[in-house]
């Protein structure tokens, strides 16, 4: 088993330390980790996309993969280390990015974003070959950054001047449901039962897309944006 590099290890250990709820998840630290990356090339900042497979679910570092659900705990306690001990690998404000986009988001939506990039859709075929022929597919399909073209690119910088560090910093992004609210955060900590009913309700009714920007007004009361 490959073993993952220090720089992923770092980023891991500042998604764990920042948010325990998102690193769990092995999918999503995953797309933290495809987005920071890919932020970082769009700026052109140092980034590294080796070792990106093509899976059903999207783009996949697969040592990251397998070290992180083979060996849960001596991989958390080398990302904890790298990220205290290597904190110039990771840009706090682009991190901060990558989290905004993987919370404001449901999964099913970020997978449709990353299968949308060429760097993924290059491969589709082969991924949906491989799929057929082991249900688990469990090497996933080796993918190219040539392949990560100028509309990835355009993608990711939409996003990156939609969810500005300043932005992403100043929000708290509430889940109700399959809805993602971004509450400022000095309303975030003001939300009361009475809020999340009127959050349940908004989700049941399906019309909101994500990400939700929404408020307490002067009346306390929730006002979609």
């Amino acid at each position: 088993m490959t073993e993952s590099s220090t720089r992923k290890l770092a980023l891991s250990g500042w998604l764990h330390k920042t948010s325990i709820t998102d690193y769990g998840n092995p999918l999503k630290l995953q797309k933290f980790l495809f987005f920071y990356e890919s932020l970082s090339k769009v700026v052109r900042d140092e980034y590294d996309l080796s070792g990106l497979r093509g899976y059903r679910h999207g783009p996949v570092f697969s040592a990251v993969w397998d070290e992180r659900n083979d060996e849960e705990e001596s991989f958390l306690d080398k990302a904890s280390h790298a990220c205290q001990s290597h904190p110039e690998l990771v840009n706090a404000d682009r991190a901060a990015v990558g989290l905004f986009i993987i919370q404001a988001f449901t999964m099913e939506e970020l997978i449709r974003i990353t299968h949308s990039m060429h760097i993924w859709k290059a491969k589709k075929a082969e991924i949906e070959k491989a799929l057929a022929g082991s249900p688990k597919a469990e090497q996933g399909v080796p993918l190219s950054e040539q392949d990560f073209s100028k509309h990835d690119s355009s993608m990711i910088l939409r996003m990156a001047s939609a969810y500005t560090c300043e932005f992403v910093n100043s929000v708290r992004v509430v889940s109700v449901g399959g809805t993602n609210f971004a509450f400022p955060v000095k309303d975030a900590g003001r939300l009361a039962p009475e809020h999340y009913d009127v959050l349940y309700q908004l989700d049941t009714g399906g019309e909101l897309e994500n990400p939700v920007y929404a408020y307490i007004d002067e009346d306390g009361a929730i006002v979609v944006d």
